[in-house]
């Protein structure tokens, strides 16, 4: 499909009557047509480019706000009161020393019918 460019002739004591554009001028309007779009498309790209960096920078921000969070949860859970809790877990049968009171022990003896086979 060619598209066809019309000039008016003003010249005067002409009527007004629409003519065809020469070849250099209509190649000349082309151009400028081209690179206005090139322009255009040039400015789109860095709009998006500067969208794209706002983007990559709040990412960042909460990527940061986040991992801030988990050492500050961290910190919290060690900094918990552990005075009711030992090494063996809660308090209870509980030697300084290290060792677990055996007095609750019962002890038990196998049967022949406690055998699983």
């Amino acid at each position: 499909m060619q598209k066809y460019l019309l000039e008016e002739n003003m010249s005067s004591g002409q009527s007004s009557i629409p003519r065809a554009v020469g070849r250099n001028k209509a190649r000349k309007l082309k151009e400028n047509e081209e690179l206005a779009f090139q322009e255009e498309m040039a400015s789109s790209f860095r709009l998006i480019e500067e969208q794209n960096a706002i983007v990559v920078e709040e990412r960042k921000r909460k990527h940061k706000e986040q991992a801030k969070q988990i050492q500050e949860d961290n910190n919290r859970n060690m900094e918990r009161d552990t005075t009711n809790y030992t090494s063996m877990g809660k308090k209870g049968n509980y030697d300084p020393t290290g060792i677990v009171s055996t007095s609750d022990y019962t002890p038990t003896t196998i049967t022949n019918e406690d055998h699983y086979y």
